[in-house]
């Protein structure tokens, strides 16, 4: 009897051994003590002189991160996403480009404004539009240069015919009533007999002309298709043709003055888009094909009467 109360005993200290040195029981901490709650002393008394016992934090086991409910005054989380979200929204705002302005930029220098607007449509007006081009070259021909009159009046079925080309300045400053052009030009005349047995012998250069213009375009209003157009030009022709056996050669020159009448149809209507590539890459404004009636009168000389009218036609290129 005695052998199994000493056996029993052993068992129970070794269990309690164990109890004591097993690591699970021993990483749990003690449970915090109780706060003690101060009171406050009654008026009149004396204030506590001893040792303040301020309660101990929570312990905070594992990784969790420790959940405080907000204060009463402090915003929710749910508030402080929406105010976040409401800040996002206001600086995207802040990045939108404004409207486009109704106020138009003076085209007297010949560029405008790209955010120009079309009061009738809403809608921006493209630059190539509001602006006032400077100068223009314009490249003309004709079959019957001299009005219909012979190149030569001793062949009576003779022509001439020119190609010819304007360089003019367009002052921008006088463009609120139109445009008006102050240039020169210059040309060639292809001759030719029009009588199989005759042959005219002549160089390229036999016939050249050069001169100077003043024409005025009535355009009174953005992209106007139907421009009309009026001018004065003075012109001097040099001829030069070696004689054959049919007619005898001669050369001189010769003066022409005549007005001219006309009418240019505005290109850029038909490919606005190409226009304004056009404008972009090559600063050309305005594109038109030309029209112009002459009426020839010859100052002098008997080889080249040249009264009549005669007709043009052509490209002009204005930047």
């Amino acid at each position: 009897m005695r052998a199994v109360n000493a056996l029993f005993a052993i068992s129970l200290a070794s269990l309690f051994l164990a109890a004591q040195t097993s690591p699970a029981l021993a990483e749990d901490p003690p449970p915090p003590p109780a706060p003690e709650i101060e009171t406050a002393p009654p008026e009149g008394s004396a204030a506590p002189t001893g040792p303040v016992i301020v309660p101990p934090a929570p312990i905070n086991s594992g990784n969790a991160e420790p959940k405080t409910e907000p204060q009463p005054g402090e915003p929710t989380q749910k508030e402080l996403d929406e105010a976040k979200a409401a800040e996002t929204d206001a600086q995207k705002q802040a990045e939108v480009p404004p409207p486009p302005s109704a106020e138009t930029e003076s085209p007297s220098s010949g560029k405008s404004s790209a955010n120009v607007v079309d009061v009738s449509t809403d809608e921006p007006i493209p630059e190539y539009q509001l602006a006032r081009p400077n100068f223009a070259v314009q490249l003309l021909g004709s079959l019957n240069a001299l009005g219909g009159a012979p190149a030569v009046t001793t062949l009576p079925n003779s022509k001439a015919a020119a190609i010819v080309m304007d360089v003019d300045y367009e002052p921008s400053f006088l463009q609120s009533i139109g445009v008006v052009a102050i240039g020169v030009g210059g040309g060639i005349l292809p001759v030719s007999s029009g009588d199989a047995n005759v042959t005219i012998q002549s160089s390229t250069g036999s016939f050249w002309q050069v001169g100077g213009h003043i024409k005025y375009q009535a355009r009174l209003f953005r992209e106007q298709i139907i421009v009309p157009t009026v001018g004065y030009t003075w012109e001097r022709m040099t001829y030069k043709l070696s004689a054959t056996d049919n007619y005898d050669g001669f050369d001189g020159n010769v003066s022409y003055n005549y007005p001219s009448f006309g009418a240019m149809f505005l290109l850029n209507v038909l490919e606005p888009r190409q226009a304004n590539e056009l404008y972009h890459d090559w600063h050309i404004k305005r594109t038109y094909l030309a029209y112009e009636l002459r009426s020839l009168t010859a100052k002098e000389g008997t080889r080249f009467p040249g009264n009549g009218a005669t007709h043009y036609f052509g490209l002009r290129v204005e930047f």
